[in-house]
């Protein structure tokens, strides 16, 4: 399972994932003070409020399933919750913080922020099902890269959720073909 460790002011929040097979969250106050949260696969922690609190991203996109959340993690009285601030329509790809308290996050369907206060909004919808972006960079000026298999992005956040997208390919690459599950190739000619 992949592993994310983030240490809060008063204790350390782990995060396992291992696609379907499961994960869980754990919140340590200390090393004999252990406390499960949450038994779902996670897919990032990010922490927020000056690392007094931490947004978890947790989903799955695999045979049929497409189910993705985000929660928030605080203390209440020193004691540890998670509190639900978004359902996605489907797993969480990659996310890349913004400021303090604000997230974005990308999902095969779209891009998204989310806040510590719970707002969440539609930055821009598309289709990257089967892409597999694991990479993304948010300039100040909105712009956001994103890094995927055999691709590289540029979304333009525009109005109502619609985005312009610049696609970055092989200089040789006229037309991706499919060639197996997850994988294309590339082609200098049309057939």
């Amino acid at each position: 399972a992949r592993r994310y460790v983030v240490r809060l002011q008063k204790g350390w929040l782990l995060g396992f994932g291992a696609g379907e097979w499961g994960g869980s969250v754990l919140w340590y106050a200390s090393p004999t003070d252990r406390r499960k949260l949450l038994d779902r696969n996670v897919v990032d922690i990010v922490p927020i409020a000056g690392g007094a609190e931490a947004m978890v991203f947790s989903g799955l996109t695999h045979m049929g399933i497409a189910e993705g959340q985000v929660f928030r993690f605080r203390l209440r009285d020193d004691q540890p919750e998670l509190v639900p601030l978004a359902e996605l329509s489907t797993a969480p790809r990659v996310v890349s913080q913004i400021d303090a308290d604000t997230v974005s996050v990308l999902t095969d369907s779209g891009l998204h922020q989310v806040s510590r206060d719970g707002r969440f909004d539609d930055v821009c919808e598309f289709d990257f099902s089967g892409l597999y972006p694991n990479s993304m960079a948010v300039q100040p000026s909105g712009r956001v890269w994103v890094g995927m298999r055999r691709f590289i992005v540029a979304l333009q956040p525009g109005t109502s959720s619609q985005c312009q997208l610049a696609w970055f390919v092989r200089e040789d690459c006229l037309v991706q073909k499919p060639k197996d599950e997850g994988h294309c190739e590339c082609t200098s000619s049309v057939e």
